[in-house]
């Protein structure tokens, strides 16, 4: 089972945890849907902290953040090689 690590943010119809951010975990041999860790420590959703362990969602209910081009990457890199 391969699995592909994403960020995105929440756009789903829970108005709770609309804009809040997290690390996705996609399944390609389930591609509807995702398991998410959310960043903010503090997100709740019916007494489930979702910071904490990984939780299933549509990945609909997700906006996927693009990936950084491979030139980003590198421009990165040179800046933290200058430091």
């Amino acid at each position: 089972m391969s699995e592909d690590m994403k960020h995105g943010t929440y756009v789903g119809r829970e108005e709770k945890l609309k804009g809040e951010t997290a690390l996705l975990r996609i399944n390609p041999q389930l591609p509807e849907q995702v398991q998410a860790q959310f960043d903010n420590l503090e997100v709740e959703y019916n007494g489930i902290n979702l910071a904490h362990g990984w939780h299933i969602f549509p990945l609909a209910a997700f906006e996927v953040d693009p990936e950084p081009a491979e030139d980003d990457d590198e421009q990165a890199q040179e800046v933290k090689d200058e430091h």
